[in-house]
C-alpha cells in the first residue's frame, strides 16, 4: 500500500516480497526489519509474520499477486528511479540479503509460547528499549517485578507486560526470597528469569533456583560482582595480570596500611570499589598522599564496600563481548575502548582533581588490535568465563592487553587510534588482563551499536537464553556475512565500522538545552548520514548530579561509516559539534 500510495501517476515503484523456502516457524517476525537496518538499498522494510506463525513452503508459479501477498512473510520497497534501473537495483539488494540474511529464519520445531520475569528497578521506559522490543516478536509473555513507580506499572505502559507485581527493591539477603514470593503470588507457570542490573544477578539467581527455574550458578554472579574476587579467582590463570592488588574495608584501614609499610604500591596506582559500575570512583593516584585524598571520594561511592587498590596497567583497553551456549563461545565481538581522562592524567603525571577518572569517551568496532591480540583476548576471556562457573549467558568483559604490541596515538582530526609501539617500548609478550567480568548485555549505547553493525541482538539472545531456548538462540547468534575482503579469508561480520560517541560530564548542574542531539544535527546537518542514532540523557530543567560523586553521561551517539577512518573524523566532528549547557 505504502508503494502504491507514493507512486507519482503513470510511475513506477519496486517491491521485493519475502516468500518461505521451506515449512517451518518464523524464529521472530521482525528478522527483515531488524537485520535490513541502515541498508541504503531500501526505502522501507515491513515485516507481514506474526510471533510463532507456522510457514509453508510457497510455490510462486502456482499464485497471483493477491496470493504472493498473503504467503510473504515481508516486502522491502526499494527505492524510486527510473524503470530501467530496477534490474541492476534487485540484483544489489539480492547481494545484500545474503549477507544479511544469513539466518535460519524457518525454524523446523513449533516454537512453545513462553512467559519470563523480568527484574529490574530502572523507572524509565528507555533504558530497557531493546529488552522491550523483543518481547512480542519472540512470542514471549512477560511478568514484571520492581518497585512501585516502575514504568511498568504504568497505565500507559500496562500493554507492554501480562502483569506487574511491586516489591521492596532493596538489595539485601531477603530479596532472592521476595521475588520468588512475587512470582508464586502471580499464580501462573512461568519459564525463566531474567534481570539487566548489575546488584540483582546474584539475589535473581538465587530466586531462579528457589523457583525451579534455569540459571547459573548464584556463586559465579557472586565473583563478578566483586572485583577483588575476580582477581582472586583469575590469579595463575592466563588473565593474570601480576597485579600489586589489596582490597581495604575502610577508609582507616588503608590509611593504617600506607603509615605501615615503607613501600606500600608501585606507583601509579588504581583505586576504586570493588562492588561497582560505569567507573564511578574510580581514580588514578600517583603517591600516597594522593590515594589518601582520593580515597574519600571513592570510599563513599563504595557505600560501606571494600575499596581496591591496584597497579595502573597502560595497555590498550579492551570491551570484549560473548554469547556463550553450552560453554562454547557462539560469537565474539571486541571492541577497542579509547584511553580515558585517568589514562590521559596517568602519562602526564596525574591529578588529584577526580577529574581524572575512567569514565569511557567512546569504543569502536570492529577492533584494530593485531590478529593475534584479538584472538589472545578472545581465549582468555572464555577461559575467564569457564573458571568463574558460567555456561549459558551474553556477557561484557573488559580489560586491558599488557605488552600489547601497539598503543594508542593522538592523530589530527581523527583523535585516538592504535598504532606500532617502537621496538624500544615492547618490554614483554602481550598478556590478556581481565578486570571486570559482567554477566549482562553491554551498555545500552554499545548493544543498540551492534544491533546495528553485525545484527546481534544481545537483549533478544539474553532474553532467550534465561529458558534455555537453544535453537532460537544459535539461530540469531549469527552476525552478517559479506563476503571477505582482499585482506581476509573469513566472511566479513559487520555492515560498516561504527563508534559510540560518549558524553561524561564534567560538573553537576542544571541542563538548559531542550534537546543535545537535535541541536547538534540541526546546526551540523552533514553529520546526519553518519549518526545511526543517539541519546541525550538530560533535557531542559534536567537536574546533572556531580560526577565526582558518582559517574554521569550526558548522552550518547552512535557513528557508523564505510571506514575506520571515516568513522573516527566524523566521531570527532560529532564531539565539537555536541553542545549542551549546564549552569551551577
Amino acid at each position: 500500500m505504502h508503494a502504491l500510495q507514493h507512486c507519482p501517476a503513470g510511475g513506477s515503484r519496486a517491491v521485493q516480497l519475502l516468500l518461505p523456502f521451506a515449512d517451518g516457524f518464523i524464529l521472530r517476525p521482525d528478522f527483515l526489519e531488524q537485520r535490513l537496518v541502515d541498508c541504503a538499498l531500501v526505502e522501507r522494510v515491513v515485516g507481514f509474520a506474526e510471533p510463532l506463525q507456522r510457514l509453508s513452503k510457497t510455490e510462486v508459479s502456482q499464485l497471483d499477486l493477491a496470493g504472493l501477498l498473503g504467503a510473504a512473510v515481508g516486502g522491502i520497497l526499494l527505492p524510486s528511479s527510473p524503470v530501467e534501473d530496477y534490474a541492476s537495483h534487485f540484483h544489489a539488494l539480492h547481494a545484500e540479503l545474503d549477507a544479511r540474511l544469513a539466518i535460519p529464519w524457518i525454524l523446523p520445531n513449533p516454537i512453545q509460547r513462553r512467559r519470563i520475569v523480568f527484574v529490574h528497578k530502572n523507572k524509565e521506559l528507555w533504558t530497557e528499549q531493546p529488552f522491550v522490543q523483543c518481547i512480542r516478536p519472540l512470542g514471549l509473555d512477560l511478568l514484571a517485578i520492581g518497585p512501585e513507580g516502575h514504568w511498568y506499572s504504568r497505565e500507559a505502559n500496562k500493554h507492554l507486560c501480562e502483569g506487574f507485581v511491586a516489591i521492596d527493591p532493596t538489595v539485601d539477603d531477603g530479596l532472592p526470597q521476595r521475588i520468588a514470593a512475587a512470582v508464586q503470588s502471580y499464580g501462573k507457570e512461568v519459564h525463566g528469569i531474567v534481570t539487566f542490573n548489575d546488584a540483582y544477578h546474584a539475589h535473581v539467581a538465587t530466586a531462579a533456583e528457589i523457583l525451579g527455574l534455569p540459571t547459573e550458578p548464584p556463586s559465579a554472579y557472586q565473583i563478578c560482582e566483586d572485583k577483588y574476587a575476580t582477581r582472586q579467582l583469575l590469579d595463575g590463570t592466563s588473565s593474570s595480570s601480576l597485579l600489586q592488588t589489596r582490597s581495604f574495608p575502610t577508609s582507616d584501614s588503608l590509611k593504617q596500611y600506607l603509615s605501615s609499610t615503607e613501600t606500600p604500591f608501585n606507583y601509579p596506582v588504581v583505586i576504586k570499589p570493588a562492588k561497582g559500575c560505569s567507573s564511578e570512583g574510580v581514580y588514578i593516584a600517583h603517591t600516597s598522599s594522593d590515594l589518601l585524598a582520593l580515597s574519600s571520594t571513592t570510599f563513599s561511592i563504595a557505600k560501606g564496600a571494600d575499596v581496591i587498590v591496584e597497579t595502573y596497567l597502560d595497555g590498550p583497553e579492551f570491551n570484549a563481548e560473548y554469547v556463550l551456549v553450552d560453554g562454547k563461545v557462539v560469537f565474539f565481538e571486541l571492541q577497542d575502548d579509547y584511553p580515558c581522562a585517568g589514562d590521559v592524567a596517568a602519562s602526564q603525571g596525574g591529578d588529584i582533581t577526580g577529574d581524572g577518572g575512567f569514565a569511557e569517551i567512546g569504543m569502536i568496532i570492529p577492533s584494530a588490535l593485531p590478529t593475534s591480540e584479538i584472538e589472545l583476548v578472545k581465549n582468555s576471556c572464555h577461559e575467564a568465563l569457564l573458571k568463574a562457573g558460567f555456561m549459558w549467558g551474553v556477557f561484557h568483559v573488559e580489560g586491558r592487553i599488557q605488552g600489547s604490541s601497539v598503543k594508542f596515538s593522538e592523530i589530527d582530526g581523527q583523535g585516538w587510534e592504535l598504532v606500532p609501539r617502537e621496538e624500544k617500548e615492547k618490554k614483554e609478550e602481550p598478556r590478556c588482563v581481565v578486570l571486570e567480568i559482567n554477566p549482562r548485555t553491554p551498555g545500552i549505547g554499545c548493544s543498540i551499536m551492534s544491533i546495528r553493525t553485525y545484527g546481534m541482538d544481545y537483549y533478544a539472545l539474553q532474553t532467550l537464553m534465561c529458558i534455555r531456548d537453544k535453537e532460537r538462540v544459535l539461530a540469531l547468534a549469527r552476525p552478517f556475512s559479506y563476503p571477505p575482503d582482499s585482506s581476509s579469508s573469513t566472511p566479513r561480520e559487520h555492515q560498516y565500522h561504527s563508534e559510540s560517541v560518549r558524553f561524561p560530564a564534567t560538573h553537576a548542574g542544571r541542563c538548559m538545552t531542550p534537546d543535545a542531539l537535535s541541536l547538534m544535527l540541526d546546526t551540523h546537518p552533514e553529520l546526519a548520514p553518519y549518526v545511526k542514532t543517539g541519546r541525550a540523557y538530560f533535557h531542559e530543567g534536567d537536574r546533572v548530579s556531580d560526577p565526582k560523586q558518582g559517574r554521569s553521561f550526558l548522552g550518547f551517539v552512535i557513528v557508523g561509516a564505510e571506514t575506520r577512518e571515516k568513522v573516527k573524523s566524523v566521531a570527532e566532528a560529532v564531539r565539537k559539534a555536541w553542545k549542551m549547557e549546564i549552569v551551577p
